[in-house]
């Protein structure tokens, strides 16, 4: 099978500097989610672009912006994941590099409004949670935290942590890390 080039999607307002596509960038069969970790202007407080398909042209058009906190650094849209209801993006700077993974749900075709935050565990001391996401189905991700200290304040292992939810809530459920302090994992 050959691929060809079919459409180019990109900001609607784009920011010099906003790493449109960098990372971040997520796709399901009806919404593309295009993240700009850098926006506005490499403020570095992030911003993720929705994109919904057109069924009549087979093409996706821009449908919203979904923006951080003007200010606030925490870099969002670094790591993305969508399914058919929810997009969930990682912000790992949060809190002083704390990290957090949002959950949008699609509240009407193309918008979506918060619905939950994924915060860090006391296994994640300032591990920049958020840097990877990987959505296993509705109710399992995958949340990378590079820098996640063990025991030891300063000894940075990395981690990737297991999150279930269950009635509508995260909590974490496992965590899988390195005892080789020479091996990062969670990138």
């Amino acid at each position: 099978m050959a691929l060809s080039y079919v459409q180019t999607l990109s900001a609607a307002v784009p920011k010099l500097n906003g790493h449109v596509g960098y990372s971040g960038t997520a796709l399901t069969y009806d919404t593309a989610i295009l993240g700009a970790p850098e926006y506005p202007s490499g403020a570095a407080d992030g911003a993720l672009y929705v994109f919904d398909r057109v069924a009549a042209t087979n093409r996706y058009a821009f449908a919203s912006g979904i923006f951080a906190t003007a200010g606030s650094g925490i870099v969002l849209g670094v790591s993305n994941a969508v399914n058919a209801n929810f997009i969930y993006s990682g912000a790992y700077n949060y809190n002083s590099g704390q990290g957090v993974v949002y959950e949008y749900k699609n509240t009407n075709p193309g918008r979506f409004g918060l619905n939950a935050t994924i915060t860090s565990t006391a296994r994640n001391r300032n591990g920049q949670l958020g840097y990877h996401i990987s959505l296993l189905d509705s109710t399992h991700l995958l949340i990378g935290a590079p820098t996640a200290q063990t025991t030891t304040v300063g000894a940075y292992r990395g981690a990737v942590h297991l999150y279930d939810k269950t009635s509508g809530t995260w909590t974490w459920s496992a965590s899988l890390s390195t005892s080789d302090s020479s091996i990062v994992t969670g990138k």
